[in-house]
């Protein structure tokens, strides 16, 4: 759910019917907050603060991130793996803006810059140390290099925030020309970072008041190829995250594992493409999937998913048309095996 927090007030209030909200952000005169609606719905919403309920703008499989203008314009990322797309904030047909580059997997968390026709976007690759901060523009076209981070980059009153080794660094930037005019100056060592989700845990407020949050996420696991011989060879598969219990397609080119949300509080199963380390997310319901095992032709996993006390093993095809169909459905615990 979403929460609002004024900043000069103890408690939290929950904004109803904002189950399953990801990536929230504001319109510019904060009588509304912009959200991704996971699981079955998927779509880009939006919920007026003083009360209501949320409002539908367009499709969006798996959201990461969002960006609104003073013009009621809306960009965000639609999906995992999209470039960025714009969308009246009254809702309607979204528009590509951006495309991917060859070696871009992800264009994600678009930050408007002033103005409200430019904006910072994230272009996130296999290497998170090679993530670009870019321009991009409302009218579409090329787009333009200014920085590296980790994680998604703001703007605030002349200064370009980025993450560069876990730490949260301000950069003197020229908004006009979108340049950088000056060194870096460290602000937040140790700033929770999702390296899968190439986003750091922080939000300046006009004026330069800043909100963070710092520690490990405990993304310290990483899938391995270990050599049976014993002779020590090692090598990695992908990045670092909250990976799980892979297992290995029948031809040998692909695993599926679990892998826990960003939040901690469930796991979803993702597909590893075994020569590259590209991860892409299988399953999008609420609860929790796990427990997955390949048929024996590759086409297919059947796993368990639970939720809300109640579990069901499932098969779902790996490509192709056909949805999950439930083989079993219990009260008590199920797994498969």
């Amino acid at each position: 759910h979403l929460y609002l927090r004024r900043l000069d007030r103890e408690e939290a209030v929950e904004l109803s019917g904002t189950e399953g909200a990801a990536y929230p952000f504001w319109s510019p005169d904060s009588k509304f907050v912009a959200f991704f609606e996971v699981g079955a719905g998927q779509k880009l919403k939006k919920i007026a603060v003083a009360g209501g309920p949320p409002v539908t703008l367009c499709p969006a499989d798996n959201g990461k991130g969002g960006t609104w203008n003073e013009d009621g314009t809306i960009v965000f990322a639609p999906g995992h793996d999209t470039g960025l797309f714009r969308v009246p904030a009254i809702g309607g047909d979204p528009v590509a803006v951006t495309e991917l580059g060859d070696d871009e997997n992800s264009h994600r968390h678009p930050r408007f810059l002033p103005g409200g026709r430019e904006f910072l976007f994230l272009a996130r690759t296999n290497d998170a140390s090679s993530n670009a901060v870019r321009i991009g523009s409302l009218d579409g076209g090329p787009t333009r290099e200014v920085a590296t981070s980790e994680a998604q980059a703001e703007y605030e009153g002349g200064s370009l925030l980025t993450v560069r080794e876990g730490v949260l660094v301000a950069t003197p930037f020229d908004a006009a020309s979108g340049s950088v005019t000056g060194g870096a100056t460290p602000l937040v060592e140790d700033v929770l970072v999702l390296p899968a989700a190439a986003f750091a845990s922080y939000s300046v407020a006009p004026g330069g008041m800043m909100l963070y949050q710092t520690g490990a996420s405990n993304t310290v696991r990483v899938l391995e190829w270990v050599s049976i011989a014993g002779d020590g060879a090692r090598a990695a598969v992908g990045e670092p995250g909250q990976v799980y219990r892979p297992r290995i397609s029948p031809d040998g080119t692909r695993a599926m594992v679990e892998m826990l949300d960003e939040g901690g509080q469930g796991t979803d199963l993702w597909l590893v493409d075994l020569s590259t380390g590209l991860r892409t997310r299988f399953t999008f319901d609420h609860g929790g999937e796990f427990s997955p095992i390949w048929t024996p032709d590759g086409s297919a996993v059947v796993y368990t998913a639970r939720e809300d006390g109640t579990y069901r093993i499932v098969r779902q095809q790996v490509e192709g048309v056909g949805g999950a169909v439930v083989l079993h459905e219990a009260d008590s615990p199920l797994w498969t095996w």
